[in-house]
């Protein structure tokens, strides 16, 4: 179950910065209501929510994690669905060095957990 909630987590957390992201592009408006500044940025906000989401989510799975194991596989989880997501979605370019990067923060994690 721990392992649950921390894949939660981290799906949470990188769904939110893909969310805060999108906003940004839209910017950010105060003199709006509250009714329309949902209209206006509803990514920025739903965004905000994933992120509260994660901390709950997080916080459990750290009562029986130890936070040696458990943040890592959070920061790297998050990286990688987060970097897939632009690759694939926001269509941003990778250099060689960049590749050989993720593979050396991923073979980190692998090191971490095993």
């Amino acid at each position: 179950m721990p392992y649950l909630l921390l894949a939660a987590a981290f799906t949470l957390n990188a769904t939110g910065n893909i969310l805060l992201k999108l906003g940004a592009a839209r910017g950010l408006v105060l003199d709006y209501s509250p009714v329309k500044l949902v209209e206006a940025n509803w990514q920025l906000l739903l965004g905000i929510v994933f992120f509260a989401l994660n901390a709950f989510c997080y916080f459990f799975a750290l009562r029986t994690l130890p936070i040696s194991i458990a943040y890592p596989i959070m920061v790297v989880m998050s990286f990688a669905i987060i970097n897939a997501y632009a690759l694939l979605a926001l269509g941003e370019q990778l250099t060689t060095l960049q590749i050989v990067g993720y593979a050396v923060v991923i073979a980190g994690l692998v090191c971490i957990v095993a």
